[in-house]
């Protein structure tokens, strides 16, 4: 598949074989160098705690409500905390190692895709992938990505080598169980055999719905309903949704190289007959559920990550067929602007990623502060209500409220304007969270929010800020006023409790 006189060139050169070592060792750095506190890893961190200590898949005792969509990553770091080991420490170690993982599943998804004879092609295919600020910042972060991009490669991996096959299938379910959006690899998987027809094998969806199905009846038992928590907090908002969705989208196109691993996928897909459907149909649902959903609240590209193993893989591809189409005179100034551009968009992605990587830890940190502060100053069984509240509940271990409703039943599934304000951040219910009469309510002021929002992704960003209805909805009730007076680190204290009874930790 792969021009005769390139492959044979680049084979000679033992340097070529390198190429796979030099992207793992960029990633560790990259990673190293990036790596963060963030706030919403916080939150998988208590309910592993939570699992690990007995008290079940709940962030708050006695509350059965799922909210984090990573139920696997959460049992991994549980299995951490019951030896005893730190679960931050442990969920940057797994993550390390899952993306690593993923750099050799590329090389070897590459050698499938090109050819036994193209070597070289799944080395370069490693470095895009490797050396991209998006794929290290989120290893970095604790969250879930980087086990889910593991896993969803490895299926992918598996289907190439041979469609239809069971294993395929059980590492599907295992990246269904991690994210729900290996629900789109199902579908992909689907069309493609659908479109092989008779030779459509289907052992690989019996082998998904095997291990998927029984996980997914005791999930909707234990927690009542068909989708995660955070789904009906943060999706919503109709034709604006789908307009955010659209800009997050083309902010991954242009700044972050999007553009250029597209274009140059897309020659690759044209040249692998065989498996156009299967690789259209993997960045077509990609693109798709990214539009629909709005986007994400956080910058650097954390839902498109999962896809650039396959992405980079194509590029890598369409990139050997774009060379022996350009001839002799134009391969070099190609290869210098492809690559000059890359690089600067690279390097100014990096220094997003380095600036908000800074302000995440910065913030956790001061979370981690506040939380000392209120566990000096409540009982175990004083509940309070926060913005933001992974590392506040987890430091505190106090029942925390949720005001934005990503971990409460009610707040998420009330029903408000949605599509205009941050997505995940829109909903509310001041009423609500007043009766429940924590003893603490924290709550950042707007122009605190819209500093952090400007040191942490940029003074355009922070313009835009549209602020958070659930802390303008809470200043306006007329009950916080009257029953809560100002404390310290932007807490605010209910009138009638009494901090000096506060059992702390």
């Amino acid at each position: 598949m792969i021009p005769a006189r390139l492959s044979s060139f680049l084979q000679r050169r033992r340097w070529v074989r390198l190429g796979v070592p030099a992207a793992c060792v960029l990633l560790a750095g990259l990673a190293f160098h990036l790596r963060m506190l963030f706030d919403d890893s916080f939150i998988a961190y208590r309910y592993a705690a939570n699992v690990a200590n007995g008290r079940g898949f709940v962030f708050n005792p006695g509350e059965r409500v799922e909210g984090y969509t990573c139920f696997l990553w959460v049992v991994l770091l549980a299995g951490a905390v019951r030896a005893g080991l730190d679960v931050v420490l442990a969920s940057h170690v797994l993550g390390g190692l899952a993306a690593l993982g993923t750099v050799l599943l590329t090389a070897r998804l590459g050698t499938l895709v090109a050819g036994g004879e193209s070597a070289w092609l799944a080395s370069a295919a490693t470095l895009p992938l490797a050396a991209h600020p998006a794929f290290a910042l989120w290893v970095a972060s604790g969250m879930e990505t980087a086990l889910f991009t593991f896993l969803v490669t490895l299926s992918v991996l598996l289907y190439v080598r041979s469609p239809g096959s069971a294993w395929s299938g059980l590492a599907l379910a295992a990246a269904t169980m991690t994210r729900p959006e290996a629900g789109l690899w199902v579908a992909a998987f689907g069309l493609d055999q659908i479109w092989l027809g008779r030779r459509g094998r289907w052992r690989w969806l019996a082998s998904w719905a095997l291990v998927f199905g029984p996980y997914y009846l005791w999930r909707l038992a234990y927690f009542g309903y068909p989708l995660p928590n955070t789904f009906y907090a943060k999706v919503g908002g109709g034709a604006q949704a789908i307009a955010q969705g659209l800009a997050y989208l083309a902010v991954f196109l242009g700044n972050g190289g999007g553009a250029l691993l597209g274009g140059l996928a897309a020659v690759g897909i044209a040249r692998d007959r065989g498996r156009r459907l299967l690789w259209s149909a993997l960045v077509g649902l990609a693109a798709a559920s990214v539009v629909w959903v709005g986007g994400d609240v956080f910058p650097l590209h954390r839902f498109l990550v999962p896809v650039l193993p396959v992405l980079a893989t194509l590029a890598m591809l369409g990139a050997a067929r774009v060379w022996e189409a350009l001839g002799p005179r134009r391969r070099a100034p190609a290869l210098v602007f492809m690559a000059a551009l890359a690089m600067v968009l690279y390097a100014r992605q990096l220094a997003l990623a380095r600036q908000f990587s800074v302000a995440s830890t910065r913030l956790c940190q001061v979370a981690r502060g506040v939380a000392g502060y209120l566990a000096r100053h409540t009982s175990r069984d004083d509940p309070i209500a926060a913005m933001g509240v992974g590392a506040l509940a987890f430091y505190s271990d106090r029942p925390v409220i949720d005001m934005l409703g990503l971990t409460d039943i009610h707040i998420a599934h009330r029903s408000v304007p949605m599509g205009a304000g941050l997505r995940g951040h829109e909903k509310y219910d001041a009423a609500y969270v007043l009766s429940r009469r924590p003893a603490f309510i924290v709550l950042p002021s707007h122009d605190a929010l819209t500093a952090f929002v400007r040191w942490a992704s940029g003074p355009v960003t922070a313009r835009d800020f549209p602020g958070l209805p659930a802390l303008d909805d809470m200043q306006a009730d007329p009950d916080f006023r009257a029953h809560y007076v100002p404390a310290e680190f932007g807490a605010f204290r209910r009138r009638d409790h009494r901090p000096e009874l506060g059992e702390g930790r």
